[in-house]
């Protein structure tokens, strides 16, 4: 039997996804440096991340057990930069050039077309979403790109995986849809959630036999072994994430969205397009649903975006509908690469190459979608109160510091001081609890302590202080005593943490 090598042939294959390797490389470097418009980390959770990394690198273990493969990818890359926070934008902005290189390759599998496959690229290289989505959730976006080659892999023709392995070109989507599977498992809770669904999908519509049945249920019954005994991977814990999400009152989240994080200018004209464009793709697919081609795929793509915008969630930007809400307007491509129908003629591809050349261009304004003063944590200000706060702390007699989110992370990362947005849920001695309160006048603090206790207040900036925590709680409990409802409403707020972990939390540690 002959051998179907052909150098040629598979020289052409690969030059195919040249336009895709150049678009990765463009979103790549066009992510970096919307990063880097801040000398501090990305996001509200970038310090979490660092905490990690440098605990895992200088005392050879993670501050908080978490396999997801987020951390040794930024470790790998901090290998390389001996910085943290360098590496840390370095991942962001790849992941995002793979999340582009995922759209590119998916559009060319699933149209056949380059062209076409080149405008979502190019689309994917214009996101103002995706920058903003990767200064803020790294590590969902890691999920996300294991949810592409995932959903890849499963859209190929052949179906035995011999003959996955011998197709041309050799792509990262030939491996076998269960390795992919698993990525996303080590990659985010809720891509891993979203993988799930496919997943049963495609056995449904496609390869409904027993034996691949069995290999699904047997994947999945490893997967949930290992979520009970490894930390920091998806649990049955996790569920407890959903409590509250469902309400009996209509909300729509794009709008919902525009509504709530557009105050402050913080939606340019660029973002709010893109919002309104994915939010018109989920309904003008529905007249194409029966017609598609790969029917699963427009089905299973429809449902899943059904649930991400379902009208009655609780909305919230701190809840589960304002991360669903994210993760929809970064999937709506695929809606474009699946339901556009091309007709190869010369005017048809011109015109492709020509509204793939205005996003190019575009997207060399809209990275500045991404406001770091707008859309993360205020750092300067925390890094004041951070240098404030070690000149009154005696950091050897100091077991835990509670401060509001963000804040704790970067103190915990540049002082190592152990600093958390939550009350612990173990005993700690009176005089090792700190705490960094907010939102409160020095004369309301006064009002319920007496003169020795003040002498332990240190006024750290406006409306800041530091204090030991029996004394915060002892204001808390005093203004409830003399039913002083406004200051307790006032001050029980994410920026003076007053709850527990919750369990989901717990099974980190």
């Amino acid at each position: 039997m002959q051998s179907s090598f052909n150098p040629l042939k598979d020289l052409i294959s690969w030059i195919k996804y040249l336009p895709g390797f150049v678009l990765t490389f463009l979103s790549i470097v066009l992510r970096f440096k919307a990063l880097q418009q801040t000398k501090f980390a990305n996001g509200w959770d970038g310090y979490f991340y660092l905490v990690q990394i440098k605990s895992w690198v200088e005392e050879g273990s993670m501050h908080s057990a978490d396999l997801s493969l987020i951390y040794p990818l930024i470790r790998f890359v901090n290998w390389f930069t001996g910085d943290y926070i360098l590496a840390f934008k370095m991942t962001a902005a790849l992941l995002a050039g793979l999340t582009t290189f995922g759209f590119y390759h998916l559009t060319k599998r699933w149209s056949g077309s380059m062209y076409l496959a080149i405008l979502v690229g190019s689309i994917s290289l214009f996101s103002p979403h995706l920058t903003y989505f990767a200064a803020q959730f790294p590590k969902n976006l890691l999920g996300f790109v294991f949810l592409l080659f995932f959903i890849g892999s499963l859209s190929m023709r052949t179906k035995s995986a011999s003959k996955l392995l011998k197709a041309k070109p050799i792509t990262l989507t030939t491996f076998c849809p269960f390795i992919w599977l698993i990525l996303c498992f080590f990659g985010h809770r809720l891509t891993f959630g979203i993988a799930m669904i496919f997943g049963l999908a495609w056995i449904a519509f496609n390869y409904f036999t027993l034996k691949k049945v069995a290999i699904f249920i047997g994947t999945v019954v490893v997967i949930f072994v290992l979520s009970l005994i490894i930390p920091g991977l998806p649990n049955l814990s996790d569920f407890q994430r959903f409590d509250g999400l469902l309400s009996s009152s209509f909300q729509f989240s794009p709008y919902s969205f525009t509504q709530t994080f557009g105050t402050a200018d913080r939606i340019s004209t660029f973002w709010l397009a893109e919002i309104i464009v994915a939010s018109a793709l989920y309904f003008l697919s529905i007249p194409f649903l029966l017609k598609a081609k790969n029917r699963w795929l427009a089905f299973t793509l429809f449902g899943v975006s059904t649930l991400l915008l379902f009208p009655f969630y609780t909305w919230d930007l701190t809840g589960m509908a304002y991360r669903f809400f994210l993760l929809y307007i970064l999937m709506a491509p695929l809606f474009i690469a699946l339901f556009i129908k091309i007709e190869y003629s010369q005017k048809s591809k011109i015109t492709l190459l020509f509204f793939a050349i205005v996003f190019m261009l575009g997207s060399i304004f809209s990275l500045r979608s991404y406001q770091p003063e707008k859309h993360d944590a205020n750092y300067k200000k925390y890094a004041q109160l951070t240098e404030k706060t070690l000149e009154h702390l005696n950091s050897e007699n100091t077991e835990l510091l509670i401060a509001h989110n963000a804040l704790a992370e970067y103190f915990t990362f540049t002082t190592g001081i152990d600093a958390m947005p939550w009350n612990p849920e173990y005993e700690i001695e009176q005089n090792k609890l700190w705490r960094i309160a907010t939102d409160i006048r020095q004369s309301e603090i006064a009002y319920y302590l007496n003169e020795s206790e003040m002498k332990e207040v240190h006024k750290i900036s406006i409306r800041y202080f530091l204090l030991p925590d029996h004394l915060w709680q002892k204001v808390l409990t005093q203004a409830e005593v003399k039913g002083d409802g406004f200051l307790i409403e006032k001050l029980n707020t994410w920026r003076n943490p007053h709850r527990i972990r919750p369990g989901f939390l717990l099974k980190k540690k």
